[in-house]
């Protein structure tokens, strides 16, 4: 029993050749119990920096020497980083919630079409917009909004304001 026990141990110390995908390139290498070994070996074969590489395993990220004793002979690991050093950019950008409100003026001095931004709402503005463009859609709404038949309930309202905002952003 104490033999079996050793063994397990010699065998969780010795090394396992497994193999690391970074991008289209599958590296193999020898993995021991030193996570800052694994990570210099793969400095070497990509350049890049170990602060920015995460490596993998099974989903998980190894961030410990122990989360190596999980990895069996012919893993595959996955790493994610890049070599080249992020340029700073040239220009500055300015967000539309950053300005005030005469430099909003300023920078809007023709009528713009579409919908104004309010905080996070640019993805919805543009599934919107993109909605308004499918013409089958836009006449059943239209024709939903035009039955006098048609209920109050909040169902009903929404699509008929819908109808309405699609023929404001029309004129």
């Amino acid at each position: 029993n104490s033999c079996t026990t050793r063994n397990h141990s010699l065998e969780n110390m010795s090394t396992r050749k497994v193999t690391v995908k970074w991008g289209k390139k599958v590296f193999e290498i020898e993995v021991g119990e030193s996570l800052g070994e694994v990570q210099a070996q793969l400095y070497s074969l990509t350049q890049v920096p170990v602060e920015r590489q995460k490596i993998l395993a099974r989903g998980r990220q190894l961030k410990k020497d122990k989360d190596l004793t999980k990895i069996k002979p012919g893993a595959k690991l996955m790493m994610m980083g890049t070599a080249e050093v992020l340029a700073v950019p040239t220009k500055e950008y300015v967000f539309e919630e950053d300005l005030t409100a005469k430099q909003k003026a300023e920078l809007t001095k023709e009528d713009v079409a579409g919908l104004n931004n309010l905080g996070n709402t640019c993805y919805m503005n543009s599934t919107v917009q993109c909605l308004r463009r499918i013409g089958e859609l836009k006449g059943a709404i239209n024709k939903f909004r035009d039955d006098s038949s048609a209920s109050n309930d909040a169902h009903s309202t929404m699509v008929k304001l819908m109808g309405d905002m699609f023929n404001k952003l029309d004129v």
